[in-house]
């Protein structure tokens, strides 16, 4: 036995969905789990595209480069993927990606070193002083809640009173080689 089911619009039209065929009129039964299993369920994006610079050796936040996400199921993952561009000289830039207030996709904890999700040191006539450098990453992360989650950079120079600038080179001068650019971070829920 088969049937049809037909879903009638509330001004016109109509779609229809045929069932397949079931012995001795059995119902087809429909199951109702593992659909969303490694689906993308939403997207959420921030890109910044306006200047911003740091000369300080303390980490702080990375102005307007932040996303939310509120998954909808404890069991889902968030997937993270992010570009900076960035332009320095004379100095190690420094960035480290959080969840909040815990700092995730990281280096190994050894002794004296910083764990960071990206970094690179910039000199004269490097791809940081006329252009620069793309700084990008992809981590799955698995917060385990449906409340709503914050990501964000801090960011950091490795010598005092050096600069380093988000989204423009270090030498911004009036000239075609120097560049202006954009940075973004996107997350994603993947269903479980």
């Amino acid at each position: 036995m088969s049937g049809t089911l037909r879903l009638t619009g509330s001004t016109s039209g109509y779609i229809e969905i045929q069932a397949p065929a079931e012995a001795n009129g059995a119902t087809h039964v429909i199951p109702n789990t593992g659909f969303a299993a490694g689906k993308i369920l939403q997207v959420k994006s921030t890109t910044k595209d306006d200047v911003v610079s740091t000369t300080s050796t303390t980490f702080a936040a990375i102005p307007g480069l932040t996303v939310d996400i509120t998954p909808t199921a404890a069991t889902s993952k968030i997937f993270v993927s992010y570009t900076l561009r960035s332009g320095n000289q004379g100095t190690l830039a420094r960035f480290k990606l959080w969840r909040g207030s815990t700092q995730i996709y990281m280096g190994a904890s050894v002794s004296a070193k910083t764990q960071e999700a990206s970094a690179y040191y910039g000199q004269a006539g490097s791809e940081g002083y006329y252009g620069m450098n793309d700084l990008a990453g992809q981590y799955l992360d698995d917060p385990g809640t449906t409340s709503e989650l914050t990501y964000s950079f801090t960011w950091a120079t490795s010598h005092a009173n050096y600069y380093n600038y988000l989204n423009r080179s270090y030498n911004d001068g009036a000239t075609y080689y120097n560049a202006r650019g954009a940075s973004t971070i996107t997350v994603m829920e993947i269903g479980a």
